[in-house]
């Protein structure tokens, strides 16, 4: 196989990986939402990304994170995140996985 065929391989795979996530994020933003749980911050779920030529290990996501609370209550709130790598290698996971958290403001900060 040519490289740029084995580049352009990878490319489609990563890009199934992207859509594959948005698919999943999208069902549980519905779900939270019919429930009162509204998203926080619009419609990211992505930071810390680097468009610099010398920092390709920030080009890729290595989470994926979305933030609800009810207008009730704005200092409580639920996240659900999507760990594909752990950018400090702290966790050395090998293989990506999802998890849920609940989150309390303590004080008047973002």
């Amino acid at each position: 196989m040519s490289v740029g065929k084995e580049i352009k391989n990878i490319y489609d795979a990563i890009l199934k990986i992207c859509t594959e996530t948005s698919h999943f994020i999208s069902v549980v933003n519905d779900l939270f939402v019919r429930y009162g749980w509204n998203p926080v911050g619009g419609n990211g779920v992505m930071w810390d990304r680097s468009t610099h030529y010398a920092q390709p290990r920030f080009w890729l996501p290595y989470f994926q994170q979305r933030v609800f609370a009810t207008e009730q209550d704005t200092t409580k709130g639920v996240g659900i995140n999507i760990i594909f790598d752990e950018a400090s290698r702290e966790l050395m996971n090998t293989i990506p996985f999802v998890f849920c958290c609940y989150i309390k403001v303590e004080n008047s900060g973002r």
